[in-house]
């Protein structure tokens, strides 16, 4: 036997070790349009299966790098209900077969397990009518779970949330009528599957057997489908063939401290079954008190040793097995035991743990370092932690993973046979937009080209025409020294150097190509187009500025417009449109790209070499694009995918080229600037550059926004060069808002609230560290903000205004009160110190100094001028 491990030993001392740079750790978008899209799976030949909570069912191919919609599951969306699990048979290779958890309404509300089979010629078709229902349980609430997993063995683990609406007060709640408030019924029900982790194994025909080793044997005692019992809402599920262990990960409770313990979301490891605490124990088995919600009377806490369930909601037995902690525990501030998890929001996800096989011939797997690593998330807060599992399966280091790189909200990650892992992104989903997103996280190893971008002051002129062209915005992600040189059409000398200055003498169209080389040899190439015969219009607004509109005011206007070649301008020549956007989706922004945003990102690019405001030139123009895809909603990520890889056989056979320089967040908000231009026929207001506009009247509830002023000038064209278009935009704010209505934002939740009037809001939820982004603001003149603020017992925390950054300067500050519930409101003020000029406005949620949980709600702002 020795003998024959001796040459497998050999091998392994030889294999070089390989240094683990978190810079090489990429996330590469693949399917950048999905709308609330909540689990996926990977099949043997590298197809990414994923679904969307509102049916869909969806398959990106790594060949075609494509992806088809196979079908509709025929589901009823409610509370947190919907499709809500997926997974692949273990001969799905051949079977074609795979489960989906889904809702239904009829006769009563119920969660499905199902298995289905895909049909077609390449399987591309989800065949309803091959339907076998596998097994059915209740739901009338919150709290579904549905995460599902199929090990090794063929059993498939099943996470099902405890059925219980949240509340302050612990979830025992006795009361006639108040049975959605008893997590006693559910989780802590050994004859009920809610609340629970179920184990079965998967027969061909549909059916299921249950497997040895589940807790109750006996069907008197329990369900014999149930393994872990005492669960809140189990979201994730993972078994890891090799020790057996299972995990799940579990959102938590806000509950009071008053009744013995606050809320804690936590990650679960156990390789036995048993009673993990809910709603009796939470965290690290931390005991919530005997508490009598009719006489509000808190009592003693209870013994995780012999818990008892003596609700008159439960059908189950009442002596309960003793309450196991969790592995992993943390709560919305910063924690004691695992600080690298931070603090604010909280939603906690699972992924795999990862197993690294060194025979592996891939040059895109994980490194050696993820060895042994559970992947866990952050819903909330936007993170990937790698957890090293130890020896004796306690929790070892906990190390970032992607630090920096901006998620939108994660919610599933599996590993692929290329042992890269693909990443599910919910989105934040905000006013319909299609934001979600498919992605592999790879590693890059060996000398990575570098990647050119050009900038340029000015990018057409008069005869001589002189501009200052840079490669400032070239990287090489290996940090190597890079050289730059510059080529140009019109047969002027090359030149080298980062920036440059060129001038152009002959009339006509001339090409600037940059070449970016590292040491290593490998380069990279941009171009950028350079006119010379015409300058651009220069357009200014002078009034009004960026600022603040009154609803139903009379607004005047003036626009000056100056230009080389065509002189004089009359004001009727001058054109300016309103466009009132009462939704954030409807603004050009992005997060990560500067103050002046999008446009501002598309003029140091080469975007305006190819593509003018109004007029077709190489490319069709901004407007002819935003027409043609005008109510597309997957519109935004297919113009963002092509902004970065190119393409050819939309408009002509002129090919674009590709823009690797720029993130997909970044191209994404270009398309976004893109797709919001008003259509060419909108309101023009009259008088040309000068006259006066009407704001829009009264807004209903869910208005607020911003009118965008543009002016724009197009000129006759000189020396036999095409007509330039100036174009400059103004941003005015409604004075009163809804905070929801923002541009774009970080770890923040926008709900609607029913108030006690029955009314709704919609507002936005922010923690410790959340932001929203509200777009080119002037505070001159504005002495005060007012924001109408809700927060529940134990919570509140501290709201700030900021300017240019969510850390740029403090200019103003507020403690927010606690309020008594979520849906009472009341109206705080907050002191501003006008930072001078235009700047991005940033509502973030500070740093709690207090005891309480950073959490509470804002519905609207107004900016005032005078303090009241």
């Amino acid at each position: 036997m020795w003998l024959r491990l001796l040459p497998i030993l050999a091998a392994c001392a030889v294999l070089p070790a390989e240094d683990y740079v978190p810079e090489r750790l990429e996330l590469e978008p693949l399917v950048s349009d999905c709308a609330g899209a909540v689990q996926l799976q990977v099949a043997a030949d590298g197809d990414i299966y994923f679904i969307e909570r509102e049916g869909p069912l969806r398959r990106w191919s790594p060949r075609t790098r494509t992806t088809t919609t196979l079908g509709r599951v025929p589901t009823q969306v409610f509370a947190e209900a919907g499709v809500c699990g997926l997974a692949l048979a273990p001969d799905f290779a051949t079977s074609r077969q795979l489960y989906l958890i889904y809702s239904r309404s009829k006769p009563t509300q119920h969660m499905r397990l199902s298995q289905f089979t895909l049909a077609g010629d390449q399987f591309d078709k989800l065949d309803l009518a091959s339907e076998k229902v596998v097994l059915d349980h209740p739901i009338d609430v919150s709290h579904c779970g549905g995460g599902v997993h199929i090990d090794g063995k063929g059993d498939l683990w099943w996470a099902i949330g405890d059925n219980t609406h949240f509340h302050v007060t612990p979830s025992t709640d006795q009361k006639p009528g108040r049975e959605h408030y008893d997590a006693l019924r559910t989780s802590a029900n050994s004859q009920d599957l809610r609340g629970k982790i179920i184990r079965i194994h998967l027969e061909a025909d549909g059916t299921y057997a249950i497997p040895p080793g589940n807790l109750f044997s006996d069907k008197a005692q329990g369900r014999p489908e149930i393994y872990a019992m005492g669960c809140r809402n189990p979201y994730r599920v993972y078994v890891d063939d090799r020790s057996g262990a299972l995990f799940w990960s579990e959102v938590g409770s806000n509950t009071e401290e008053r009744f013995g313990t606050g809320g804690y979301d936590e990650i679960n490891r156990t390789t036995t079954p048993g009673f993990f605490g809910w709603p009796l124990f939470i965290g690290p088995n931390a005991a919530y008190r005997h508490y009598d919600h009719a006489a509000n009377v808190v009592g003693e806490p209870y013994e995780a040793s012999a818990p008892r369930n003596t609700s008159r909601n439960n059908t189950g037995v009442q002596e309960l097995p003793p309450a196991r902690p969790a592995w992993i525990w943390y709560g919305s501030e910063d924690s004691r035991e695992f600080p690298i998890l931070g603090s604010g929001g909280r939603a906690a996800m699972l992924g795999p743990l990862y197993r690294y096989d060194p025979t592996l011939k891939s040059a895109v797997k994980l490194p050696a370092v993820f060895d042994g690593r559970m992947f866990i998330m952050d819903w909330c807060r936007n993170w990937i932690r790698a957890v090293r599992v130890a020896d004796d399966g306690s929790v070892g280091d906990i190390m970032p993973v992607l630090a920096g790189t901006l998620l939108r909200r994660p919610i599933d990650l599996k590993r692929g046979p290329d042992g890269a892992l693909y990443l599910l992104e919910y989105g934040e989903q905000a006013s319909g937009v299609r934001d979600g997103r498919l992605s592999r996280i790879v590693y890059r190893r060996g000398n990575r080209a570098p990647v050119a971008a050009i900038s340029a002051e000015a990018l057409a002129g008069a005869a001589p025409f002189t501009t200052r062209l840079s490669a400032g915005g070239s990287r090489d992600p290996d940090g190597d020294a890079l050289t730059y040189r510059w080529n140009f059409s019109d047969g002027s000398p090359a030149q080298e150097g980062r920036e440059i200055t060129w001038t152009g003498a002959t009339i006509g169209a001339h090409l600037a190509t940059l070449t970016v080389s590292d040491p290593a040899g490998q380069s990279h190439v941009a171009n950028v187009r350079l006119t010379v015969g015409n300058s651009v219009p220069q357009v200014r607004v002078v009034g009004p500025r960026h600022g603040f509109f009154d609803w139903g005011a009379t607004i005047p206007i003036e626009v000056t417009v100056s230009d080389a070649e065509d002189g004089t301008i009359s004001p009727a020549n001058v054109q300016v449109r309103s466009q009132h956007l009462d939704r954030q989706s409807d603004i050009a922004g992005g997060d990560g790209i500067g103050s002046d945003g999008a446009a501002g990102l598309m003029r140091r690019s080469d975007c305006l070499s190819c593509h003018t405001l109004d007029t077709p030139s190489v490319g069709p123009s901004f407007r002819q694009i935003a027409e043609r895809y005008r109510g597309d909603q997957a519109a935004r990520a297919l113009l963002a995918t092509k902004i970065l890889t190119g393409g050819t056989g939309v408009w002509g056979t002129v090919v674009m080229a590709p823009h690797p320089q720029h993130t997909q967040e970044q191209t994404e908000a270009m398309a976004a600037w893109i797709l919001a231009l008003p259509p060419k026929g909108g309101r023009l207001l009259a008088g040309g550059g000068n006259g006066t506009f009407t704001a829009p009247g009264i807004p209903d509830r869910k208005a607020g926004g911003r009118i965008v002023l543009t002016a724009s000038y197009t000129d006759r064209g000189a020396n036999g060069q095409p007509a330039q278009t100036g174009t400059t935009q103004v941003i005015l704010h409604a004075r009163r808002t809804r905070a929801a209505l923002f541009d774009a934002s970080y770890a923040v939740d926008v709900m609607e609230v029913a108030t006690l009037h029955r009314s709704r809001r919609v507002c936005a939820q922010l923690g410790s560290g959340s932001h929203l982004r509200f777009a080119s603001m002037d505070l001159a003149g504005i002495a005060q903000v007012a924001c109408e603020v809700s927060a529940s017992t134990g919570h509140g925390g501290v709201l700030e205004l900021r300017s240019g950054a969510p850390d740029g300067p403090l200019i103003g500050r507020v403690v927010v009160p606690v309020t008594g519930q979520w849906d009472e409101w009341r109206m705080v003020m907050i002191p501003v110190v006008d930072p001078g000029g235009v700047h991005d406005l940033y509502v973030v949620g500070g740093k709690n100094d207090g005891g309480a949980q950073q959490c509470f709600n804002i519905d609207t702002l107004e900016f005032r001028t005078e303090a009241k």
